[in-house]
């Protein structure tokens, strides 16, 4: 699975390709590899149950998201960027982008990086603001997240959630 040890970008993406519920619980259908024009190729491109597309950028398990001084990595600072130009692309040739990936318009953006063990409690709080603040354009997770969640959607499947009534939770 995905740990501290580093790992290439390849063996991460046949991961992800082979159990691709683990980049999202709604996907419909994957795109790896996706190549848009003659300018990108995309990691990914996620068809959610709802036809909304998400553009995805991989990066290693064990590359940092933040610098020593508190600033995003270069390795988080390109992977963002390469989303924006995958978004961009789209915007740009949207009708040559919809004969590739039909009702494609306006994706989202996923930045899939590092380890949320690795963060301090300040740099996991930036992150969650950082990502609050891009709500709908690039979301960034790490590895353990994008695991967490595939947890939850598996107990949820296999279990039934909690479920509490207002009487338990008293008023708000």
């Amino acid at each position: 699975m995905i740990t501290n040890n580093p790992k290439k970008e390849e063996d991460i993406q046949q991961l992800l390709t082979k159990h691709p519920v683990l980049l999202d619980p709604f996907v419909n259908e994957l795109f790896s590899k996706q190549q848009l024009g003659n300018d990108f190729i995309t990691d990914y491109v996620v068809r959610r149950t709802n036809n909304q597309y998400i553009l995805v950028e991989i990066e290693n398990s064990t590359d940092k998201l933040f610098n020593k001084n508190g600033s995003f990595s270069s390795s988080l600072v390109e992977a963002v960027s390469q989303v924006r130009d995958f978004q961009a692309w789209v915007s740009d040739n949207l009708h040559y982008a919809q004969k590739k990936l039909p009702g494609i318009k306006h994706p989202e953006g996923l930045v899939v990086i590092g380890r949320s063990s690795d963060l301090s409690d300040i740099e996991s709080k930036r992150l969650s603001e950082e990502n609050h603040s891009r709500r709908g354009h690039i979301k960034i997770i790490t590895y353990d997240e994008l695991i967490e969640t595939a947890k939850t959607v598996h107990r949820n499947i296999i279990e039934k959630p909690v479920v509490k009534t207002s009487k338990e939770t008293k008023s708000i």
